[in-house]
């Protein structure tokens, strides 16, 4: 599973099959954001969508700066 890291901790991670991709910012990202996701499907630490319905870029970006914000405080999983 390709993952970016961020100051040694994972940050997220991508999968693809075969209906659909998965993105994973983190479960509090997904919790954080959890309001503007409505139109997509997730799990507890993924967001799935499909190349028809894709994540808007600034969905993206916003959950990944949350989630490197959370580990700049420190949090733990």
């Amino acid at each position: 599973m390709p993952t970016l890291a961020y100051k040694g901790r994972a940050l997220v991670y991508f999968t693809a099959s075969k209906k659909h991709l998965s993105f994973y910012p983190s479960e509090w990202a997904i919790e954080e954001f959890a309001d503007r996701l409505t139109d997509y499907t997730t799990t507890k630490h993924a967001i799935q969508f499909t190349v028809a319905k894709p994540l808007p870029d600034a969905l993206i970006e916003e959950l990944v700066t949350y989630h490197a914000r959370q580990i700049d405080a420190g949090r733990q999983q």
